[in-house]
C-alpha cells in the first residue's frame, strides 16, 4: 500500500454531490419554465448548456461556488438564444435589476432550497477506508475548493471529520497543493518522527485534482464521479498513475515506482 500523506477531495470522490446538483438544477429549470422561459424537452440537452455555462462563469470568477442566480441569468439568455458560453458572459455583465434577474433570482431561491436541505449520499467505501487509512499510520488531509461551512457540515453529517488531520479549504493550485503537502509532512513527522515515505493525491478531477497532484510529484489516484465522468485527457499531466471504481481499491495498491 501506499504510505504516507494523503490529500483527498470531498466533492464526487468522498460523496455524490453530483446527485444533489443534478435535482437541483432540475428545479431551476423548472422555475424559469414557469417564468416563460422555453427549453429543450430532454433535461440531458439542458444540463450540457448548464454545465457550459457554469464552467465560463466558475473559471472567469475563479469561483466554483459562485451565487447561482448567475448561473439561473446566464439561463435565461440561453432560452432567448445565446450559445452556453455567451449566454454566460452576458449573464456576467448584465445588471443586477429587472425582470430577468428577479427571474434568475427566484429559480436560484429554488435551486438552494434543494441543494441546502439534502445532503449528499457518501460514495460506497469512502468511510472504512478514511478509517483504514488513518489506522495504518497515515495522514489525511482533506482538500476541496466547495464552500467551507457545506464542506464542514457534510463530514460532520456523515461522521469523518476526526478521520483528517486538516482541512485545505481553497482554491485549487500547485500552490495549494504544495501547501497541503506542507502541512501532511508537519503531521506526519510529529506522529512518525520521520519523513513520510509517499504523498498521494486522490480526486476525481483530472483537471482540478490529478493535474496539480502531478505538479508537485505526487502519486495520483483518480475516482471518476458523476460531474467530471470518467474521460482522462491526452494530456499527460491530467493521467492519473492509478484508476480505481472505489475508494476501498486504495488500500491494495501497490507502488509501482519502486517496483523490482
Amino acid at each position: 500500500m501506499l504510505h504516507g500523506i494523503y490529500i483527498i477531495d470531498a466533492d464526487n470522490t468522498l460523496w455524490d454531490t453530483h446527485g444533489v446538483y443534478l435535482e437541483a438544477y432540475r428545479r431551476m429549470v423548472q422555475a424559469l419554465q414557469e417564468a416563460g422561459y422555453a427549453f429543450a424537452e430532454d433535461f440531458g440537452s439542458v444540463y450540457l448548456s448548464i454545465r457550459t455555462a457554469d464552467r465560463t462563469i466558475a473559471r472567469t470568477l475563479h469561483d466554483y461556488e459562485y451565487d447561482f442566480t448567475l448561473l439561473a441569468l446566464a439561463l435565461v439568455h440561453h432560452a432567448g438564444g445565446s450559445e452556453p458560453e455567451e449566454a454566460a458572459r452576458r449573464a456576467l455583465s448584465a445588471p443586477r435589476a429587472g425582470r430577468e434577474w428577479r427571474a434568475a433570482s427566484l429559480a436560484a431561491s429554488r435551486f438552494y432550497a434543494y441543494h441546502d436541505s439534502t445532503p449528499p449520499a457518501l460514495f460506497e467505501h469512502a468511510g472504512e477506508t478514511l478509517a483504514a487509512l488513518k489506522h495504518l499510520g497515515n495522514v489525511l488531509i482533506l482538500h476541496s475548493e466547495g464552500q467551507p461551512e457545506r464542506v464542514r457540515q457534510t463530514l460532520a453529517v456523515h461522521g469523518l471529520t476526526d478521520f483528517f488531520h486538516d482541512l485545505v479549504l481553497e482554491y485549487k493550485s500547485p500552490a495549494s497543493f504544495a501547501r497541503a503537502r506542507a502541512i501532511g509532512r508537519e503531521f506526519y513527522r510529529w506522529i512518525a518522527d520521520i519523513p513520510p515515505r509517499d504523498c498521494v493525491v486522490v480526486g476525481d478531477s483530472p483537471q482540478r485534482d490529478i493535474l496539480f497532484g502531478n505538479l508537485i510529484g505526487a502519486h495520483t489516484i483518480m475516482k471518476p464521479g458523476g460531474f467530471w465522468g470518467g474521460d482522462i485527457p491526452e494530456d499527460p499531466l491530467q493521467q492519473p498513475e492509478y484508476l480505481v471504481t472505489h475508494l476501498g481499491e486504495i488500500l491494495s495498491l501497490k507502488d509501482r515506482r519502486r517496483a523490482g
